[in-house]
């Protein structure tokens, strides 16, 4: 199966806003915020806007329990190449960097930071005028940025992007330039229940379906084929 990136509903919404944010001639000046449950594809539409040369910038994940410290070496390192001893000396490493060449700072996994880490990161995009993108599960902002009006204030409405579910069109469209598969509408509804509307069960999935496709010597899926494809809810049952 190739590696390959679609532009789902949620990357074209994702996309749309990390334009506007970085275009800081006619943006709105501001930071962001991507959630959704795990496996929407937060992550990976993140990665390829990082490795989008119009959009650039610099992309960080989270560790779980990281002190302040760890988290602005981290940073450090990623914008100017070194890690300063001190969280004062690491703040203004970069926000110096910043200062001199703006750009979209995407942070994955922010869930997983103290409300601290999450001052720091509005400091920084206050002082540099650099978009912060936070990306993290829904309780990124019930647990996190609605306890604090002055974060949640400075994510306009329309950069607070929420993923939807993987919708049947997507699925269908990854099958074919993935692995080639043409499925009928009954294989669709199939394997994207068996996915629970998930982009990373959607790609073991038809991983799964191409060898069975191979074996049986087409390209075009029908509900009989899409039936053998092993159903991973099943697996999370026997774990529950």
């Amino acid at each position: 199966m190739k590696s390959v990136f679609i532009e789902t509903e949620n990357v074209t919404r994702f996309n749309n806003a990390t334009k506007r944010a970085v275009d800081f001639q006619r943006g709105r000046p501001g930071m962001m915020m991507i959630t959704a449950p795990t496996g929407y594809g937060k992550t990976v539409a993140a990665q390829h806007a990082h490795a989008d040369p119009n959009s650039g910038g610099y992309y960080l994940r989270a560790w779980e329990n990281m002190s302040q410290c760890a988290f602005l070496q981290k940073f450090s390192f990623e914008v100017t190449g070194t890690e300063p001893r001190s969280s004062a000396a690491c703040k203004r490493a970069i926000i110096d960097a910043l200062e001199k060449r703006p750009a979209i700072v995407f942070v994955d996994e922010a869930d997983r930071l103290a409300i601290g880490r999450i001052e720091d990161l509005r400091d920084i995009h206050d002082e540099t005028g650099s978009p912060i993108c936070l990306i993290g599960e829904p309780k990124l902002y019930t647990n996190t940025i609605a306890l604090r009006g002055r974060i949640a204030n400075r994510i306009p409405p329309e950069y607070r992007i929420t993923f939807g579910p993987l919708s049947v069109r997507d699925l269908s469209i990854f099958a074919m330039q993935a692995a080639g598969l043409t499925l009928n509408p009954e294989a669709a509804q199939i394997i994207h229940e068996r996915a629970s509307a998930t982009f990373r069960w959607a790609f073991g999935l038809i991983e799964s379906l191409e060898q069975i496709a191979a074996a049986a010597g087409t390209k075009t899926i029908d509900a009989e084929l899409a039936g053998q494809v092993p159903d991973p809810r099943k697996w999370v049952e026997k774990i529950k």
